[in-house]
């Protein structure tokens, strides 16, 4: 059910891959993609699309290569068929792409009916469980339910309620991964029963931090999903907020100089759902009050000139972010491309100043934090040693 490269490359394209440059098609690929998935319906947009599409030169095995990386092959479909705009694509590449989101339509709708009797358990012991990042669209009613690709069922909770979530679920056929020397120092308690499509991950922070969004405070602010007024989700401003934290701070998106498009997508989907319910401004307030206005700058253009979000023109407009994407865009199809600076990173990612601040609350900058960061290499060596 997974898509892969390989998978596409079975098929019997009748366009030959583009005779440009790596570089120049790498680029047009991930703008093509961008230009595919974004809410943008103008009739200016469409015209150009249209005239994009028709170029017999385009590499589909890339484009399609880069979408089922970033698990955006359904999306594709669908974005298409809402333009009106399918059928300008090779009539194999159709097929594909009708088939990957028709499998992923029906794992969806048992995700789903799984996220529902873990929350209607959770809700019946007492307990308030709210929805975060893609498992909201699983109860919206206005979004096709194959639109995104699920690997887990993301559920905020408050501290008090950890221990008791995890009895339900337990109770459930749920078993908990981790060590409990591990899970204390976690963000997150993620589960999984035998025979289960995807994990179940109790959140008792909005990722690894409690300053920049403390849980009681998302918590206050949820708000009712479309479908189900028993179910509870991010609010909008968090759920943006979410996705530049993931971009700026858990994830290494943007210390590797990616282009997150699947995380673009989602916050393109959301702005086009709930733009006048999203606070930018108090977005822009936390990044700056925490100390990653760069990166969420980054982010915030890439959406404007990628997705055609409609952020305001004040936020991301800086030489930095310009130069990101210019940087980045020709490298996106290339995963061998960020090898060096993978290697390096995957050695200091685990002594981010976020990381070391969210386990022990030395600060992001100065001297505690650096006493933080080798009292930690210090005991990560000693348990190798020991080992």
């Amino acid at each position: 059910m997974l898509q892969s490269v390989a998978a596409v490359r079975t098929l019997s394209w009748p366009f030959p891959s583009s005779a440009k440059s790596g570089v120049t098609a790498g680029r047009a690929a991930v703008s093509i993609l961008g230009c595919c998935l974004n809410y943008d319906h103008s009739d200016r947009a469409l015209s150009a699309l249209r005239q994009q599409l028709s170029d017999p030169c385009i590499d589909w095995l890339m484009i399609v290569d880069i979408a089922c990386r970033n698990g955006l092959t359904p999306a594709l479909l669908l974005a298409l068929e809402r333009k009106a705009l399918v059928n300008e694509l090779p009539a194999d590449l159709q097929r594909y792409l009708a088939m990957i989101h028709g499998l992923n339509r029906q794992r969806n709708e048992v995700i789903r009916e799984e996220a529902r009797r873990a929350i209607a358990a959770l809700t019946s012991g007492g307990l308030r469980p709210v929805l975060m990042k893609g498992s909201l669209t699983l109860f919206d009613c206005k979004l096709d339910r194959g639109l995104c690709m699920m690997t887990d069922i993301d559920l905020l909770l408050s501290e008090p309620e950890m221990e008791e979530a995890c009895s339900i679920l337990s109770s459930m056929g749920y078993f908990l991964f981790g060590q409990k020397r591990h899970r204390d120092h976690a963000h997150a308690w993620t589960f999984h029963r035998p025979g289960s499509l995807v994990t179940i991950d109790l959140h008792r922070h909005v990722g690894p931090q409690r300053d920049i969004l403390a849980t009681e405070i998302a918590r206050n602010n949820a708000v009712p999903s479309a479908d189900d007024g028993s179910i509870w989700g991010l609010s909008p401003t968090h759920s943006a907020l979410l996705q530049v934290m993931t971009f700026a701070i858990f994830e290494r998106f943007y210390s590797l100089r990616q282009i997150p498009l699947r995380c673009l997508h989602d916050l393109a989907l959301l702005s086009h759902r709930r733009q006048d319910e999203i606070d930018w401004s108090a977005i822009a307030h936390a990044a700056d009050a925490h100390d990653f206005s760069p990166a969420t700058d980054v982010l915030l253009h890439m959406a404007r000139q990628l997705f055609t979000v409609p952020v305001p023109s004040a936020l991301g407009r800086t030489p930095r972010a310009h130069r990101y994407l210019q940087h980045s865009l020709p490298r996106a199809p290339f995963p061998a491309a960020h090898l060096t600076v993978r290697a390096w990173n995957r050695l200091a990612w685990p002594l981010d100043r976020f990381r070391m601040h969210y386990r022990y609350g030395c600060g992001t900058r100065g001297l505690a934090l650096h006493l933080a960061r080798v009292h930690h290499a210090a005991a990560a060596l000693c348990r190798r040693l020991e080992w």
